[in-house]
């Protein structure tokens, strides 16, 4: 048509209605129908008219009933059901409070043998939706996974948070947990100087025992051969290393038995004498690290921090050179060779994405290695910007790890939690108990029946309201069950009342 259109100059004028006497009397001049219509055009409309939405609904004729009989008992839905029929007032001011919230979707509201649609969702009496919450989660898969199930089939305001704490307060979900979202990065504080904060940890390998201390300035680690495990042992070593490095500020450790009581008078008696005194030892919480290691710490005075037991990442420092020096001793046994030349080249290795090796950064020097090098080389080197350079390298890795990472509310003294399987433990569940108190940022004390345990946040998730108590109440034993209890957020508004 506009093709045909292009020959000519129009120009349009606008009219009003009344004022476009010919065409305005044409289109109310109706043709009359002629005839009574075929067979076909009758059964056609027939057919059109018998259709209902309530005659497919896949449930027996007696459900089917008992849903029609709740939403007559329902005094919202019998609102909205004379609005559906009567009509929609122009304003949403208009509407009565009751039936507002259905204001956005008017339009796709019908009512079928005296069932409430909006399109071809049933909408749900509120008698009916504890049960129908029931058989949503039956299978007990996630919360999203249930609103996507429900969203194609049923209908009822704030279904969707309903759902949600539906599936919140499920003991089997709560029981068989799956793992947290981890949060985001926290770095231990920045080391100044070498030897200033360092991290302790224990490590067997092809049945040896040995004690790893690593810098966290320069990387440099060093390891010690133990005859036992005993804090005694794991104390003489210490000593050793701090006389011949430096007195530490800060030690890091997990929380074992052996960095306790003795190694905390060794700290207090040295103040963080083999590379300089650290002022900081960091370890994780093993055995080795608690009562005699305490009197260490005290003797030395240093501080001691121990990160939490079955979290690794709060002393990766020490995971990390565990890791390298397991690599080297393994390759090195392996091939019948010396494992501290392996050690020494190693340690002579520039790191990556750096210019200079953990001798360097810590010694200001090379160590001799075992191929040829300028004697200019092994002079004294002071390698500057070493604070600078690792302060980049921690933003620029918690801005990568943060992107996927949140941060977990803290938990509050007396607050009902679950803590994540002991190891060992092949039923999965997460078990409840209480927290007793804040150790450490993100590391709580908890007692979950029988021995007190301390965790990281990870490991700990807060107990929501259960429903297990809550009686299952059958579409059959409604008509007899008036005072039913509505779970999601009407339940837990009345118990904030009531309280």
């Amino acid at each position: 048509m506009l093709l045909t259109l292009q020959n000519y100059s129009l120009k349009v004028i606008y009219k009003p209605g009344p004022e476009m006497y010919i065409s305005d009397i044409l289109s109310r001049a109706t043709a009359q129908c002629t005839g009574r219509g075929t067979a076909y055009q009758w059964h056609a409309i027939c057919s059109l008219q018998q259709i209902n939405q309530a005659d497919y609904l896949n449930v027996t004729d007696h459900h089917l009933a008992q849903i029609r009989q709740h939403t007559d008992k329902d005094e919202h839905l019998q609102s909205l059901k004379s609005m559906a029929l009567a009509g929609w007032p122009y304003l949403e001011e208009g509407t009565p409070f009751t039936v507002r919230e259905y204001w956005t979707i008017r339009d796709e509201i019908s009512v079928q043998k005296g069932i409430l649609f909006r399109g071809q969702k049933v909408i749900i009496p509120k008698s009916l939706r504890p049960e129908m919450l029931t058989r949503i989660h039956s299978s007990h898969i996630g919360g999203d996974a249930c609103y996507r199930q429900a969203r194609e089939t049923l209908y009822w305001p704030n279904r969707q948070a309903e759902i949600k704490d539906f599936v919140s307060s499920c003991t089997t979900c709560n029981e068989h947990d799956l793992e947290q979202q981890k949060e985001t990065m926290m770095s231990h504080e920045l080391p100044t100087r070498a030897w200033q904060i360092v991290s302790m940890d224990l490590f067997s390998h092809r049945q040896n025992d040995y004690l790893l201390i690593v810098d966290h300035n320069s990387d440099f680690w060093e390891n010690e051969l133990l005859p036992d495990l005993s804090a005694e042992t794991v104390i003489k070593r210490c000593k050793a290393q701090f006389a011949r490095q430096s007195q530490p500020d800060k030690v890091i450790t997990d929380n074992g038995p052996q960095f306790t009581a003795q190694f905390k008078r060794f700290v207090s008696e040295w103040e963080f004498a083999r590379q300089s005194q650290p002022d900081k030892v960091i370890t994780n919480n093993g055995p080795q690290f608690t009562a005699q290691f305490k009197r260490f710490v005290s003797e030395w005075e240093f501080d001691h921090v121990t990160s939490s037991p079955r979290h690794p990442k709060a002393n990766g420092k020490a995971e990390s050179a565990v890791k390298i020096a397991k690599n080297l001793l393994g390759r090195a046994l392996r091939d019948s060779n010396d494992p501290w030349k392996a050690i020494v080249q190693w340690r002579n290795t520039p790191t990556k994405n750096k210019d200079s090796s953990p001798a360097l950064r810590l010694l200001s020097r090379r160590m001799k290695p075992a191929i040829p090098v300028a004697n200019k080389l092994l002079k004294p080197c002071v390698i500057v910007g070493v604070t600078d350079e690792l302060r980049h390298r921690k933003q620029l890795a918690k801005c990568f790890y943060d992107r996927t990472a949140r941060d977990l509310p803290e938990l509050e003294v007396g607050e009902t939690i679950r803590m994540k399987p002991l190891p060992g433990d092949h039923t999965g569940l997460w078990r409840l108990g209480t927290c007793l108190q804040k150790v450490a940022p993100r590391s709580y004390l908890v007692d979950v029946g029988g021995p007190l345990y301390r965790r990281n946040r990870v490991d700990l998730c807060v107990a929501e309201q259960t429903n297990q108590n809550t009686p299952y109440t059958h579409l059959d034993e409604l008509d007899h069950s008036p005072g039913l209890r509505v779970r999601g957020a009407e339940l837990r508004q009345k118990e904030e009342d009531d309280n």
